[in-house]
């Protein structure tokens, strides 16, 4: 099994009321994302530019970002989903911005450090509501409230006297689907980003400098 076809089995295995449409979505985002993959390695398979590396690392850190986002769901792991969904919509502001003006991928692998602000303020324009996500998630990353989430200990034998505990993990339904519902509107974006970016041209992941290139042998 592959590393998403694991982590959604965990998923669909855990005790929430996760709809079949949720799941599809899920498993359209990761298809749809290898797609990708595939379109901009073709570009230049065996030379590395910049703007490819760019594009294959949005594509690494979309992957890694919502395996990481499943995951936590189903082990009801409340901070370590909010922290693995921010940098899932941060990716979503990244690609948005470099869709703007391709000439912008290389520097997202420059040495010089990126305003956060200005990628945050593309996926606001581009997309409703990615404000108000965004602010939700921050609000649990951060230290406050909202992310000193405590849940009811289970208690196992009688005498055991404890309301809270810091080592119980779960959701209830209603949060499982919020938080699915988050990932499955984050998912398409940063897809939808990707294909526009590409369609704005062939030449896209071939700028910038060559960053590394295979030798292929004569014999």
């Amino acid at each position: 099994m592959s590393p998403e076809e694991q982590a959604i089995s965990k998923l669909m295995a855990a005790p929430y009321a996760i709809g079949e449409e949720q799941i599809a979505a899920l498993e359209g985002f990761f298809r749809e994302l290898r797609r990708i993959d595939e379109r901009v390695t073709a570009a230049s398979p065996n030379r590395l530019y910049e703007s490819q590396w760019a594009l294959l690392g949005i594509v690494s850190r979309s992957y890694q970002l919502m395996l990481c986002c499943v995951e936590q769901i189903a082990r009801g792991n409340w901070n370590g989903f909010y922290a693995a969904a921010r940098g899932l919509a941060e990716t979503l502001g990244s690609v948005a911005w470099a869709c703007e003006n391709p000439e912008r991928l290389t520097a997202l692998v420059g040495t010089d450090q990126l305003r956060n602000k200005a990628l945050l303020d593309a996926a606001r324009r581009k997309h409703p509501g990615f404000g108000d996500t965004y602010s939700t998630l921050t609000s649990v990353v951060h230290p406050n409230r909202d992310a000193h989430l405590l849940s009811p200990r289970p208690v196992s034998r009688p005498g055991e006297e404890r309301i809270m505990s810091p080592f119980t993990l779960g959701f209830s339904d209603h949060f499982a689907r919020q938080k699915i519902g988050i990932i499955v509107d984050l998912g398409p974006s940063i897809i939808s980003e990707l294909a526009s970016l590409l369609d704005q041209g062939p030449d896209v992941p071939r700028r910038g400098r060559v960053m590394a290139w295979l030798h292929l042998r004569s014999d």
